[in-house]
């Protein structure tokens, strides 16, 4: 099944495009092609680099943001069974911002291509159209009458087990908003906060650092700038955490907010303390992300 990004300012919308069993048995064997070709050169797995602020290109390797924040749902509309709108090829066309379809080969891997201006075609474009069969031996230039659009030969991204993989960091945020991934992260700068009186952890501030990824790391500046950790007691954000739809359970020890080492447990924590988490007005049962549709993880505590 092949799915499309609708971007109408700064509507943003996951529609189905319909088409005839035989192309979307072509478009599957190009997409794996494309996907194989992005990840192998020659039978050789490319390297995965994670992505730095400044190292926006290659051709060579692949470049990745771990935990990566699907905000757009692609995840939850490519899942069977999710009814979704067809795209409207008369009003919506000209709007596709990318197509994208499940890898056939590995249903937690999906494949994105960036649906550029040149590749969609719409009533009135003029073309040129073989027409030998009907009307003589020549090529004909021709105004097509229907809308279409033209795959492109590689891969723009690849989302899967929470890492978005691309090779140009250009190109990828033109389908999803980057911007916050461009941010320095600076482990010396998380040291810094883990120093801070109001929370604890097992082992030191340069041993828990280590279990930090790139992302989290981002959202320290945050964390630092609302200042909420000086503002309110960990009792008081214990209590507030709470309210979160999965509620966020926040450990106190020794009047100190303890910084997990459970990946889960701890984005929930940096998460909360960054102020990206907002009430739902709909009051359907969870709480989210602010900018976005993603819905707040529930973290279940590990097992002792």
């Amino acid at each position: 099944m092949l799915f499309g990004l609708i971007v109408e300012g700064d509507q943003k919308k996951i529609v189905r495009i319909p088409q005839s069993e035989d192309v979307d048995t072509e478009n599957q064997e190009k997409f794996a092609e494309q996907a194989l070709w992005f990840f192998y050169e020659e039978g050789e797995k490319r390297k995965q680099i994670e992505f730095q602020p400044g190292q926006t290109q290659t051709e060579e390797n692949v470049l990745y943001i771990d935990e990566f924040d699907d905000d757009l749902m692609v995840k939850e509309a490519v899942k069977p069974g999710v009814r979704l709108d067809s795209i409207n090829f008369k009003t919506q066309l000209r709007f596709l911002k990318s197509i994208f379809m499940v890898d056939p080969g590995n249903p937690n891997r999906i494949l994105f291509q960036l649906m550029e201006g040149r590749r969609i075609i719409t009533p009135g474009w003029i073309g040129v159209i073989l027409s030998g069969m009907n009307v003589g031996d020549s090529n004909t230039l021709s105004h097509m009458n229907s809308a279409g659009i033209s795959l492109d030969s590689k891969l723009t991204a690849v989302m899967e087990e929470g890492k978005l993989f691309f090779k140009s960091f250009r190109n990828a945020s033109r389908i999803f908003n980057l911007s916050g991934y461009l941010e320095d992260a600076s482990a010396e700068g998380t040291v810094d906060f883990l120093k801070s009186p109001s929370l604890c952890m097992d082992g030191t501030p340069e041993e828990m650092v280590k279990l930090f990824s790139k992302s989290q790391m981002r959202k320290v500046p945050k964390i630092q700038a609302y200042g909420y950790l000086d503002k309110y007691t960990p009792t008081e954000l214990q209590r507030r955490a709470a309210l979160v739809k999965p509620k966020i359970t926040l450990e106190i020890r020794d009047n100190k907010l303890v910084v997990p080492t459970d990946k889960d447990a701890r984005v929930a924590l940096l998460d909360f303390l960054s102020n990206t988490i907002l009430s739902s007005h709909l009051d359907d049962g969870t709480d989210y992300k602010s900018e976005s549709h993603y819905p707040i993880k529930k973290v279940v505590k590990p097992k002792e």
